[in-house]
């Protein structure tokens, strides 16, 4: 079976890991330690400050700018589901945006028709790995006084226009789960030049305990802290991160090749400007081809390939976040049922991108 999802573990990361279990220190401490100040100089930010997932350092990041019952967010309706309960916990209301079909990304050109005076933030994702359009989504956030967050979970190490994306964002989150190319199972990042900001993430993801503090309590909070074993992983895959998006830009690279030219199949189509970081290399199936889509996903499962959709429906359609119709957002709701994701991580061979591609070309005929 060629995986979907086939992180690297070598055997770096296994002695780290053995290292730091022989320590019996496994909670947060100098290999956390060790790790954001990595992140910190690896992503040119004045804090970076890691988290047990990257919906936590969403979640508090969220709070720590005071977003509470009243606010407005505007954002994609299509995405993670994280990124809407983000909002919703924090008792805000997410502002839908329709999305571009070529990027996936919110269409920036249409945000400023959402601008309301409760408008508190932009939270752009990077969906799939390919960057938001950050000119215009810093321009706007410059213009209303609006907060830029990016929910780059899936873009670590994805340029644009040559900088890393949070130059343009007040605060970048990213993620460290299974699937994504920086992994350790679990675990995010909450990378900013606020010292306010990091000061309040802090606190919010330690039980309200000012770090370095014991038993000093300033406010309420949560036990958000990632563990040592964590950190030994994700700070060895850290140190070849441009190696891994390298492989998987090349892999896109050769999907694009080979797939373009068949007819009801269309292939991601990344800006010039940006470097893709391809956590997911995600088709259209159009009715142009050969197959729908469901069959195309079983005809690639029976022949050792797995795929996955993601994702299904527009975040609106889950009965928890509501508020919106359909008809509302078309182009999101034509993408969800054209949308496949292939895999594209760093362990495939060329054999395995062969038997792909010839997969596709066998169910043409």
């Amino acid at each position: 079976m060629i995986q979907l999802v086939y992180p690297t573990i070598g055997k770096t990361e296994i002695e780290s890991v053995i290292k730091v279990l022989k320590s019996h220190h496994l909670e947060r401490g100098d290999i956390t330690l060790g790790l954001e100040e990595m992140l910190r100089q690896r992503f040119n930010s004045q804090y970076a400050i890691t988290t047990t997932n990257g919906t936590a350092a969403l979640f508090v990041t969220l709070l720590a700018y005071g977003v509470s019952k009243g606010d407005e967010i505007i954002t994609t309706p299509f995405s993670f589901i994280a990124t809407v309960n983000a909002i919703l916990l924090c008792e805000a209301t997410p502002v839908f945006v329709d999305i571009d079909q070529s990027t996936f990304n919110i269409n920036a050109s249409q945000i400023e028709a959402k601008i309301t005076k409760k408008t508190k933030a932009i939270l752009a994702v990077d969906l799939y790995g390919h960057p938001a359009e950050y000119k215009l989504l810093r321009e706007l956030a410059d213009q209303y006084k609006l907060l830029l967050i990016s929910d780059a979970c899936q873009a670590i190490g994805a340029l644009y226009q040559g900088k890393t994306i949070n130059h343009y964002a007040d605060v970048t989150i990213f993620s460290f789960f299974n699937s994504k190319n920086l992994t350790s199972g679990e675990g995010g990042v909450v990378l900013t030049n606020s010292k306010a900001i990091a000061d309040k993430v802090n606190l919010l993801i330690n039980h309200g305990q000012k770090r370095g503090e014991k038993y000093n309590y300033l406010s309420p909070g949560w036990n958000f802290r990632p563990t040592d074993i964590q950190s030994a992983i994700t700070k060895e895959q850290l140190e070849r991160l441009e190696a891994i998006n390298a492989k998987r830009n090349k892999n896109a690279a050769y999907f694009i090749d080979h797939l373009s030219a068949i007819q009801g199949i269309i292939c991601p189509k990344p800006e010039s400007f940006i470097t893709h970081a391809y956590s997911r290399f995600t088709i259209r199936v159009t009715d142009q081809f050969s197959l729908s889509r469901e069959e195309l996903k079983k005809y690639l499962l029976e022949n050792g390939v797995e795929t996955e959709v993601a994702y299904p429906k527009p975040l609106y359609d889950y009965p928890h976040v509501g508020r919106y119709k359909k008809g509302q957002f078309p182009v999101v709701e034509k993408i969800v049922k054209q949308i496949l994701g292939l895999p594209i991580h760093q362990n495939l061979t060329k054999e395995n991108l062969n038997h792909i591609v010839e997969l596709f070309r066998k169910a043409t005929k």
